[in-house]
């Protein structure tokens, strides 16, 4: 009875956490609902609609975390005053419908990262917006939220595991069809609705006294005994290499910066973490007084070897960050070696605000990025006089570098943006249109082996087909390319070269090269589309007739690549369906 006392004690609160905080509850209810909403959606429904539903539950998504750090900063300041709370609530609200119809229009690169961003920032803003102006113990504060956190996986992970056991069980005794979508659902339920309610209970009040909290002994001797002298050992080898790298002035231009930049960011979260027993335990104050002066001559070195990348190559999203991280660590360090850590705080704060500059605003990581690759663009064309007035003249005898320099940024923006962020380039350019606008073809960089990629899907089962008029319906998915299949006295193959064939007895009814329309694909759309690959049903469906048959073929998928020099097209996977009708 005691364990199934203390089994019930860890679920006390559950219900205060309700009360505590409704809307984020409420938003991951919501979640889930919208998302089962989908998963049961038919081929009546329009993708447009999906789409919608998909933005929707992101929205959902960030509130809960944006609704959670306003429930925080409402009980940890406003003494929750109903009109203020109202007031606070509803500019998230507010908040929310701007992102969704302004910041979430369409879900490709830019998107994406602001928004993990956003949601990063708001993650971080959770661990400190409840302890402002708190000094005390604000490290303990943190330990004990991620144990929550810790345990919350746990239970939820064993109550996931538990209630599949229970569905595969009840499967196999008694013979129900329990389908593979029950399963995605308990998980939606458990790690969305339970999971959050039940770390939301166990979540500290405002004011909360952690004084008396007792340090975790196997978290001491963890980071004491084990984590800090792997960060020592490690530093001795980044010294070794830098001394290497003084010795042969050879400065190396990208692996420096990520062997320095992760460990550094650790470091000074162990910093944070060791905080609380620096006066007790000697090795982690020895590292927490040395470390932070012994590594600035190291983070030197990083921005050395990102900076020659930046010269060469101008900005990009990936170096921004790395820039910017290694800013916020060098700042930190810094701080610590002057201040201490009395005022730990900044360390989430600080991060936060980073990461909310770098996808917003004109400093951010798009529009510096922008601005940089605009700039090595006009600078090489103005070198190789391709510049008149505001018109690109065309030049095919430039230098091979300067071809691959414009060919490298014409394809991050394609990649990551839009060739209308491109200065002197006219709407509606892609890089098919690179001999009649630059007097040369495009060649790919060589990030997909060496080729270009490119890959087309149907978005699967959210359109009607229309089926009338037809006599047989064929799912080439499964063919066999050797054998093809019998349908009566018609004999459908596809072979490996993609030539697709229908004959009756001797006579050729129908004979397609599959290749071809791989590469109208890839004429229309090139090889991405504002990060998009979905295409409509319309824009997937080919329709062939003669006077013998008549055909509409609808692709699944269909990708491939484009050799780099001769620009052949290699077909690398097909899927459709075929409906025929024999006249």
């Amino acid at each position: 009875m005691k364990i199934v006392k203390k089994i019930f004690d860890k679920f006390k609160g559950i219900d205060e956490a309700g009360k505590r905080f409704p809307i984020s509850l409420t938003l991951a209810v919501l979640f889930v609902v919208v998302r089962i909403y989908m998963n049961e959606m038919d081929a009546s429904f329009s993708s447009n609609l999906m789409e919608k539903l998909n933005r929707i539950s992101m929205i959902l998504a960030m509130g809960i975390p944006l609704s959670l750090v306003i429930g925080l900063i409402i009980e940890r300041f406003l003494k929750k005053d109903r009109l203020k709370a109202t007031i606070f609530y509803g500019l998230g609200l507010l908040f929310l419908f701007f992102y969704y119809y302004f910041l979430l229009l369409d879900l490709n690169y830019v998107s994406i990262v602001r928004y993990t961003g956003m949601l990063m920032f708001l993650i971080i803003s959770f661990f400190y917006v409840s302890r402002i102006r708190l000094k005390e113990d604000y490290e303990k504060y943190v330990i004990h939220v991620f144990s929550q956190i810790f345990l919350t996986a746990l239970y939820s992970l064993v109550l996931l595991l538990g209630t599949y056991f229970i569905l595969f069980t009840v499967d196999q005794l008694f013979d129900i069809d329990v389908k593979w979508k029950y399963y995605y659902y308990v998980f939606l339920i458990i790690s969305m609705i339970f999971a959050v309610a039940f770390f939301l209970s166990k979540l500290p009040k405002p004011f909360e006294d952690f004084k008396d909290k007792t340090y975790s002994k196997s978290l001491r001797i963890l980071l004491a005994y084990i984590v800090i002298p792997l960060i020592s050992i490690y530093t001795f080898i980044l010294y070794l290499y830098f001394g290497k790298i003084l010795i042969q002035k050879d400065w190396p231009k990208g692996l420096v910066s990520h062997l320095v930049l992760w460990y550094s960011a650790v470091s000074v979260g162990v910093i944070f973490l060791i905080t609380p027993v620096v006066e007790e335990d000697k090795i982690c104050k020895k590292f927490k007084d040395l470390f932070p002066k012994v590594i600035l001559p190291i983070l030197l070195m990083m921005f050395i070897s990102i900076g020659i990348r930046i010269r060469d190559y101008g900005i990009t999203e990936n170096r921004y960050y790395v820039v910017a991280l290694g800013i916020w660590v060098t700042a930190m360090m810094i701080h610590i070696s002057i201040r201490g850590t009395k005022r730990n705080i900044l360390i989430p704060l600080t991060l936060s605000l980073i990461l909310l500059n770098s996808v917003f605003g004109p400093l951010s990581s798009f529009a510096i990025s922008k601005y940089s690759q605009n700039k090595r663009f006009v600078n090489i064309l103005e070198a190789n006089n391709m510049i008149e007035g505001k018109q690109i003249i065309k030049n095919s005898n430039i230098d091979e570098e300067s071809k691959k320099e414009i060919n490298n940024i014409l394809e991050y923006f394609e990649g990551s943006h839009s060739f209308d962020d491109v200065k002197y380039i006219k709407k509606g350019f892609n890089l098919n249109q690179m001999k009649e606008v630059f007097g040369f073809e495009y060649t790919s960089s060589g990030n997909y082996y060496y080729d270009e990629y490119f890959n087309h899907q149907r978005y699967v089962g959210i359109e009607s087909l229309e089926v009338t008029g037809y006599d047989y319906f064929v799912d080439m998915k499964y063919l066999d390319e050797g054998l093809g299949t019998r349908i009566k006295n018609l004999l459908i193959k596809q072979g490996p070269e993609g030539v697709l064939s229908i004959v009756r007895e001797e006579e050729i009814l129908f004979e397609e090269d599959l290749k071809l329309i791989g590469k109208s694909l890839y004429d229309e759309f090139g090889s991405k589309e504002n990060g998009k690959y979905e295409r409509s049903i319309e824009e997937m469906t080919y329709e062939f007739e003669d006077s013998g048959i008549k055909i509409k073929l609808i692709f699944n998928e269909i990708s491939g690549r484009i050799e780099k020099d001769t620009r052949n097209i290699s077909i690398e996977n097909f899927s459709y369906i075929l409906f025929i009708k024999v006249k």
